[in-house]
């Protein structure tokens, strides 16, 4: 069952049912026609959760089929699927075992273990579920504080945001076993930049659909479904004139951009969010033929 948070940024859907997998998905711009937005449309069941230990607004959160994680400031916070403080994992600080306040989580339900990534030192802790520390190790990430950060199976997955001040090739994401050793690593060879100061535009989300992950970067125009399988290109941006581009970037044009923030799947849709700050556009619904 499918539960949907609410959420104060503007979405559209992409319908995606009696898409052949095989064939690469244009998603135009102009496919799209306004339309009220159901929550029946896109979830089976919604669930408004209001932890009971203390006020988290703005905290991260990673789901397992049991519990969540809230990433706060205080720390990683782990509560039932009602709501119930249970137990918190870790502590923020220098010490064994501790970590700072640059940091990502990710659960292994099949061994059991809260990882927690180090983003400014490359750092893996492993915590049990009832937070006591179990091991450390060092990652051979090809750069420091990816964005995202997921366990799938034996893997671990990172992501990162495009910093064109200091990056001719930028890195979209890595791969490493659970000890931190790299397994594999991409560079987007299709953006260029003129040497300059340009803002970063986070993606918020890389659209986890169970095994599964939709990766992309604003700049690019290829959506990726990434697996334990490998990688595929799944889709494409159509030419519009609101798609984000390093010329426009450059020109100091990017308010008047869609710049997409998080796309995840649904059974029956795709799902685009952007921040309301970005554009007046309202939520849409695709109508193909």
């Amino acid at each position: 069952m499918k539960h949907l948070f609410i959420i104060s940024q503007l979405l559209f859907l992409y319908s995606c049912c009696n898409k052949s997998e095989s064939t690469i998905r244009i998603w135009n711009y102009d496919d799209f026609i306004k339309k009220d937005v159901k929550m029946s449309d896109i979830a089976d069941a919604m669930t408004i959760i209001q932890p009971d230990s203390i006020d988290y607004k703005g905290a991260r959160i990673v789901h397992a089929s049991s519990f969540f994680l809230a990433g706060t400031e205080q720390g990683i916070l782990r509560y039932d699927k009602e709501g119930h403080f249970m137990n918190k994992i870790g502590a923020i600080g220098q010490g064994p075992g501790e970590y700072s306040r640059f940091y990502q989580m990710a659960i292994n339900e099949m061994e059991r273990v809260i990882y927690v990534y180090r983003m400014d030192v490359s750092t893996l802790l492993s915590f049990s579920y009832e937070g006591n520390f179990l091991n450390k190790h060092s990652l051979q990430l090809p750069k420091k504080m990816a964005w995202k950060f997921y366990c799938l199976k034996d893997k671990l997955y990172f992501y990162y945001n495009i910093d064109a001040d200091n990056e001719s090739l930028p890195y979209m994401y890595a791969i490493t076993d659970i000890i931190g050793n790299l397994l594999y690593s991409k560079l987007d060879e299709s953006l260029d930049f003129a040497p300059g100061n340009y803002p970063s535009f986070p993606s918020d989300h890389i659209g986890l659909f169970g095994d599964t992950m939709l990766v992309w970067n604003q700049y690019s125009d290829t959506i990726y479904r990434v697996s334990e399988k490998g990688e595929e290109a799944f889709a494409v941006w159509g030419e519009w004139d609101k798609r984000l581009t390093p010329a426009k970037v450059e020109k100091e044009e990017c308010n008047q951009s869609m710049i997409i923030s998080t796309i995840f799947e649904t059974v029956n849709y795709y799902l685009c969010i952007w921040p309301v700050s970005y554009t007046h556009l309202r939520a849409h619904e695709t109508v193909l033929d």
